[in-house]
């Protein structure tokens, strides 16, 4: 029976692309044309690390990394940065315990901008926010709460380490906060397991912070293993079996997770690798999904499940902008997974240019999340 939310993988030829760097080149320069740096934002476009020009400065600043000699229309890749972080962005709610995520835009920028210009002062001006969120209340989950603080943390010691010592406090200050506010975690009066807005992302974020807080959190990441449910997926949500199989929810965003916390739990070392193993199957299985490829719901993302090689190319294979036109003219797409935010970092062309850009990587690695 043919399935409304993914495309049946039971071919025997395996898809490949042959230039993936092409495919990072077209990402960005069609990001560069039809997105293009402006004087004025308005509110509707910007969404911190999510979507809008702070995600596209973000994209662009971690890529001169991995490329410092690319150029995308004459500009190299750092100037692109600037230049997105340029512009004036309309006044924001002010920073609060429930909204201190990777979306706040007033922290996206602050941080972006500090990694950018690896100015100690705009880390200061950065580290002023942290009295705001560490409350006794709020969300304590990736997107919209403390533990978006803990990678712009992160983020900020990858780009500015001279600020290391001044970092440390915080994110201990930041991590007991999650702790003492927890468990289980409550987003929006219900406790949920995933990547985006529950547990397992939680716990990573923590981890990858502080890999000294991995054993008083051993037991809490064993209990969230043993959600796993027969078909190897997991659910979104206490009493609530949802099929969803992506990175924010489901058994994509657990593997990834999972992957990059596991040398620090060696006593879940079998554990972890039996539920990435059944991770990986139901993901192959019913993991080409018929959104449009995106990073955070869709195939670009679940293609890193998997290690370089074969089957991560096959997934990446549907997901070349020469594939996403055919689909959304044949109506294989659901062009709504976007958003109406074509060129974004979450959830559009942003997303798939990181894609391109890490695809040889030898673990799992997604942006705004396990990437610093």
């Amino acid at each position: 029976m043919a399935s409304d939310k993914f495309i049946p993988n039971n071919t025997e030829e395996l898809l490949k692309v042959s230039n993936p760097h092409d495919q990072l080149i077209q990402c960005l320069t069609n990001i560069v044309r039809s997105s293009p740096p402006k004087d004025v934002w308005d509110n509707r476009e910007i969404g911190g690390l999510a979507l809008g020009p702070t995600s596209i400065a973000y994209l662009f600043l971690s890529l001169s990394r991995l490329y410092p000699d690319l150029l995308i229309e004459s500009k190299s890749l750092r100037d692109w940065t600037g230049a997105y972080l340029q512009g004036s962005r309309p006044k924001q709610a002010p920073v609060s315990d429930e909204d201190c995520g990777i979306i706040n835009e007033e922290l996206a920028f602050a941080a972006v901008s500090a990694a950018y210009s690896q100015d100690p002062a705009k880390v200061q001006q950065f580290l002023s926010y942290i009295p705001k969120v560490v409350t006794s209340s709020g969300f304590n989950e990736v997107c919209y709460g403390r533990s978006g603080v803990l990678y712009f943390l992160r983020m900020l010691r990858s780009w500015v380490p001279d600020s290391t010592p001044l970092i440390r406090p915080a994110v201990t200050q930041v991590i007991d906060c999650i702790i003492r506010n927890g468990s289980p975690w409550i987003y929006r009066g219900r406790e949920v397991y995933g990547l985006g807005h529950g547990d397992m992302g939680i716990v990573t974020q923590i981890i990858l912070s502080d890999a000294s807080y991995a054993p008083k959190l051993e037991a809490h990441v064993s209990s969230l293993l043993a959600l796993q449910m027969e078909s190897g997926n997991w659910p979104k949500e206490k009493a609530k079996q949802d099929d969803l199989i992506q990175l924010c929810h489901g058994a994509p965003g657990f593997v990834i997770s999972l992957s990059a916390i596991r040398q620090y739990l060696p006593s879940l070392h079998d554990q972890i690798d039996r539920a990435v193993t059944k991770g990986r199957e139901i993901t192959w299985a019913q993991g080409l999904l018929k959104k449009e490829p995106n990073l955070c719901h869709g195939i670009t993302g679940n293609a890193f499940v998997f290690p370089p090689g074969p089957q991560r190319d096959h997934f990446l294979a549907h997901a070349t902008e020469e594939m996403i036109t055919k689909g959304v003219e044949d109506g294989t797409w659901n062009t709504s997974a976007n958003y109406g935010f074509p060129h974004s970092l979450m959830f559009g062309m942003g997303g798939r240019a990181w894609a391109w850009a890490v695809t040889d990587r030898a673990e799992g690695t997604y942006i705004t999340y396990n990437d610093v």
